[in-house]
């Protein structure tokens, strides 16, 4: 990271890796946005670096989500709802929410369609998947974040049967592949 990274800027913020996490990116850079004042991108740098399909994780995730990639996605999106907890009252709040509601979904959709993890163990990681497991803001912005965030607040208010019963019908008429040209999902 210090190749990416200012390590003086890390250490102050206390921006850390996790300890025998395999997908450490998403949470690393989560707390290196939600810190830093300014940022300059490296296209030639960090879009290869962000995305490298000869990856460890690309390479795993051809073969499915397993029970390890699961746990270790699900471990990003509550360590980044505990983290933004002291935010509820900033205006790009219904951003963050966005995000980890956006994220949440496909990797339910992607637990759902793995034939690498057991029927029982899918229950538990969509149950936790889509569960709401941050803080609603302290006052809605009116933006168009907020517009966004509007059809998965109302998804996540459902029952929990009816959510896993829609990831599985997203999944079984294979939608995330019919409206990716739209949205990153």
């Amino acid at each position: 990271w210090n190749k990416l990274y200012r390590t003086d800027f890390l250490r102050k913020n206390e921006v850390r890796c996790i300890p025998h996490y395999l997908i450490d990116d998403p949470w690393f850079t989560y707390q290196v946005i939600l810190r830093a004042r300014s940022c300059r991108l490296l296209p030639d740098c960090t879009l290869f670096f962000t995305y490298n399909p000869q990856s460890v994780t690309s390479l795993k995730e051809l073969q499915g989500y397993s029970e390890f990639l699961t746990e270790q996605y699900i471990g990003t999106q509550l360590l980044k709802s505990g983290y933004i907890h002291s935010l509820t009252g900033e205006s790009f709040y219904n951003g963050l929410m966005l995000d980890i509601m956006k994220m949440s979904l496909y990797h339910a959709n992607r637990v759902y369609a793995s034939a690498c993890i057991s029927p029982e163990k899918k229950r538990q990681y969509l149950e936790n998947l889509l569960s709401r497991h941050f803080s609603y803001p302290s006052h809605w912005h009116l933006d168009k974040n907020l517009m966004k965030l509007l059809p998965f607040l109302l998804f996540y208010m459902m029952p929990m049967a009816a959510k896993k019963w829609l990831v599985g019908f997203m999944v079984n008429i294979n939608l995330k592949d019919k409206v990716k040209r739209w949205l990153h999902f």
